[in-house]
């Protein structure tokens, strides 16, 4: 996507909360704080997720992984980081609360890892 705006997680949870119901595209960069192990799996579908904070501050969200982006989460460890590329970032709603995320989708973003130990 050429919208995409290249922010901080900082500022990424800053326009979520000032436009709840409106999605963007950024590009970012995480460090993962931990990772769901398990990849879930529907009939057309798989999904993958990693808790990530910003290098550089102390905010953190959910990075939701779909399609073959979803695999990754078998290769990540905490302290890994992520560039992410046309990620969606989007409010999710359960019961009363909200929380930011973004979606990175095999068919419109990028994921590029640089890990922390040597693989």
């Amino acid at each position: 996507m050429d919208d995409a705006k290249e922010m901080t997680v900082g500022e990424v949870i800053a326009q979520l909360k000032s436009h709840r119901e409106e999605p963007f595209f950024v590009d970012t960069t995480v460090r993962v704080l931990s990772v769901a192990k398990n990849v879930k799996e529907g009939d057309k579908w798989r999904l993958g997720s990693v808790r990530a904070r910003d290098p550089e501050e102390s905010v953190s969200l959910r990075v939701n992984l779909w399609g073959t982006l979803s695999l990754l989460v078998n290769e990540l460890t905490k302290g890994d980081i992520l560039e992410i590329t046309c990620g969606q970032s989007k409010n999710y709603s359960s019961g009363k609360r909200t929380y930011p995320l973004i979606i990175c989708h095999d068919r419109y973003a990028a994921v590029k890892i640089k890990y922390k130990r040597e693989k």
